[in-house]
């Protein structure tokens, strides 16, 4: 049986939101820890994928929507970077 809810979507949105961040500071964290380690080759990506689901999970909260772009261009730098 389904649930139908007035706020359901917004809660599912919420939700992707809150995946993309928990996945974004996972990957920041395994770039910092490669990068301690000495495996440099495998930072670039895990920074670039860390901080583009950084900027979409902040998408989800009002207070810091407007960084997004900021986050987005610290991923476009970190691209060009590695």
């Amino acid at each position: 049986m389904e649930r139908h809810t007035l706020l359901g979507p917004v809660v599912e949105l919420m939700t992707r939101y809150r995946i993309g961040l928990l996945v974004a500071a996972a990957c920041l964290l395994a770039a910092v820890m490669l990068w301690q380690w000495g495996a440099v080759r495998g930072v670039g990506p895990l920074l670039i994928l860390g901080f583009l689901l950084l900027a979409y999970g902040i998408r989800g909260y009002a207070v810091v929507r407007g960084f997004t772009y900021t986050v987005i261009i610290f991923a476009a730098v970190t691209a060009a970077l590695f």
